[in-house]
């Protein structure tokens, strides 16, 4: 049988530069938070690859230039908050059925696989365009998403919700990634949409880009 940690409201549940994957489940109850702690780097540190339950509002966090990776599939309710300014959060499962919304609040949240509402992806499989939603940015800093999957073509929209803050998108992968819905602004104030990608892959985005 798989082994449980059940993380309680309220509390923090640190990886503190583990070097092999951890196979455990892990249950995040609601207003929780995982936290990739202690000048982790991308070297294969602090990797999660049993299965992960959210059981409400959960946190994703980590310190300036700190990593995780969580390779277990993640289900449950969520939503998700990647918090943490500087620090990079890696979901490598590509089937995850979490169904809340995503939100990326500070630092960066990188995935394999954004499929379309309704369809399991590393961002969950929301049931409607609301909770599909990927909100970047909040206040005044800017908020990154990383995509190094295969090229895809998705409803997911895209919400620059910072004030002054922007958002980033980064495609760091071959073939075309496609966003065919508007890029809306639900947060007030003058902010800056950036676009980047690396290893030969193109970026379109089909719709408007909504003026806030």
């Amino acid at each position: 049988d798989t082994n449980s940690l059940t993380v309680l409201s309220g509390a923090e549940f640190e990886l503190y530069k583990t070097t092999n994957p951890q196979y455990w489940e892990v249950v995040l109850e609601d207003g929780s938070t995982f936290d990739a702690a202690n000048s982790s780097d991308n070297s294969g540190q602090n990797r999660w690859a049993g299965p992960v339950q959210l059981n409400g509002a959960v946190t994703l966090t980590g310190g300036s230039g700190f990593y995780a990776t969580l390779l277990g599939a993640i289900s449950g309710s969520g939503p998700l908050n990647k918090t943490g300014s500087g620090a990079t959060i890696t979901i490598g499962s590509t089937n995850n059925t979490y169904t809340g919304a995503t939100l990326i609040s500070a630092g960066t949240l990188a995935v394999s696989n954004l499929a379309s509402v309704g369809e399991a992806s590393s961002l969950g499989q929301p049931g409607n365009a609301a909770d599909g939603t990927i909100k970047l940015g909040s206040t005044s800093n800017s908020r990154a998403l990383t995509y190094y999957g295969n090229g895809v073509t998705t409803d997911r929209i895209l919400d620059m919700a910072g004030t002054t803050g922007g958002a980033i998108v980064n495609h760091s992968t071959q073939g075309l990634l496609k966003f065919v819905n508007d890029v809306t602004t639900s947060g007030s104030g003058a902010k800056t949409l950036s676009l980047g990608g690396s290893f030969g892959g193109s970026g379109e985005l089909s719709g408007s880009i909504n003026n806030s």
